[in-house]
């Protein structure tokens, strides 16, 4: 039996939906690739921001200084250095926000860190909002009070001190939460979605 022109037809248009759906499946397949690699590279690319020499510094001064300094007494310098750190972190959450970087490795390595500086800074945020309008900083603000609500600040009991060598030069310094007693941190946009 010779098929008709209806069946070669049909035939050929099932080949065609097959041969589209095959080509959908791996444009999305080289799309997820691509989104993920790029991630990669602007985890990195934040890592190179944060891990600058000058930033270092100033979060250094910032919990190893102006911790147990009232915010009356900050002197200009100080002030500088407290605005650095927030404002390198604002850009870095604004990333977190708009997932350019993954939200568990970000907050996994530089939570606690976000914490403690946005408990320290809290008197110069509010002064600069307060000057300059509620949006100054508030990504930094919203994350770090949220970390702040799930891992309390606990201020070191001694000057925060290089302990030992990392790789790739970095130091390792106090970090020694109980991983089993954190309570998990929602990504930065479910918690801006939870208040709307």
């Amino acid at each position: 039996m010779v098929p008709s022109i209806q069946d070669l037809s049909n035939l050929a248009q099932a080949l065609g939906f097959l041969v589209a759906f095959a080509a959908l499946f791996v444009a999305i397949r080289q799309n997820a690739t691509a989104h993920a690699v790029a991630r990669g590279q602007n985890f990195f690319a934040l890592i190179g921001f944060l891990q600058e020499s000058s930033l270092r510094a100033a979060r250094a001064h910032v919990q190893e200084s102006l911790n147990t300094v009232a915010f009356e007494k900050w002197n200009a310098q100080d002030k500088s250095l407290a605005s650095t750190v927030c404002s390198s972190y604002d850009a870095a959450i604004i990333a977190l926000k708009k997932q350019f970087i993954d939200h568990d490795i970000f907050i996994d390595n530089y939570g606690p860190s976000v914490r403690d500086c946005y408990h320290i800074c809290q008197p110069l945020i509010l002064e600069r909002q307060h000057a300059r309008g509620p949006s100054y900083w508030d990504d930094f603000a919203q994350l770090g009070k949220q970390l702040l609500d799930t891992t309390p600040y606990t201020p070191p009991t001694a000057p925060l001190t290089p302990v030992g060598e990392g790789i790739a030069g970095s130091t390792t310094s106090r970090s020694t939460e109980d991983a089993s007693k954190k309570t998990p941190v929602k990504p930065v946009d479910q918690v801006t979605a939870d208040r709307a």
